[in-house]
């Protein structure tokens, strides 16, 4: 139904001949059958959209199909792929100078890599979007990789490395007094030492985490606690 009403989007952007539009109802396209997981079917149309916002000459519009065309490669599982996507996004990015977005092209390329086993890679991706976070003195997209660094380690059995950067995580959102961030914070480092078989560390963190998603009222989150 999503893929009917949006084809029919399509036609009448079509018959009106609103090139931005059409180029949009192809993303749109695109995200459904990503979402869908029909990813052979998914990738044409963001190619269709990127090809079209090309003739339009909107660069952004480009780097963002280039960035979703990485996406639907990662989630499909074709990570070479997926890294010559973001790379490409990477490089438009550098030349539109836009360095909150270009941490963000880091941050997928560490991403693609952990997903692909590669952690050392992930690594070194997630510290560069680290460090040009922390320059812009954009705290939460900091706090935000190290989140990533510590389930990046997390993934890589390195338990000792992804506390370490947990703790980082959960001291920032202390200090910009995120309390949904600081419950996640507590809950992530309770399933670290869980995995790494340090229950009786864990189960503290958990209750930690319990506890401050009550005080929100956040009732699904609690659930997930005593889950």
């Amino acid at each position: 139904e999503a893929v009917d009403c949006q084809l029919k989007n399509k036609q009448i952007r079509q018959q009106l001949d609103d090139q931005p539009n059409i180029a949009d109802a192809y993303y749109k396209l695109g995200r459904i059958y990503q979402d869908w997981g029909k990813y052979d079917e998914a990738r044409p149309y963001y190619q269709q959209s990127l090809e079209l916002y090309d003739q339009l000459d909107l660069q952004n519009n480009v780097v963002n199909q280039c960035y979703n065309l990485a996406d639907c490669y990662r989630d499909w599982g074709k990570y070479q792929k997926a890294v010559d996507c973001q790379l490409k996004t990477l490089a438009i990015r550098q030349q539109l100078n836009d360095q909150s977005l270009i941490a963000l092209a880091y941050n997928q390329l560490g991403r693609i890599y952990q997903d692909w086993g590669k952690y050392s890679k992930a690594i070194a991706y997630y510290q560069k979007s680290r460090e040009l976070y922390q320059q812009l003195d954009l705290q939460q997209d900091v706090a935000n990789q190290w989140y990533w660094l510590a389930d990046c380690y997390q993934d890589w059995g390195k338990y000792q490395q992804a506390v370490d950067c947990q703790l980082k995580t959960l001291a920032i959102r202390q200090q910009l007094d995120h309390q949904p961030g600081v419950a996640s914070a507590y809950f992530k480092l309770g399933r670290i030492y869980q995995d790494w078989g340090k229950y009786d560390e864990a189960r503290p963190y958990y209750q930690q985490s319990r506890d401050l998603y009550q005080q929100l009222d956040l009732q699904k989150n609690v659930a997930n606690q005593w889950y």
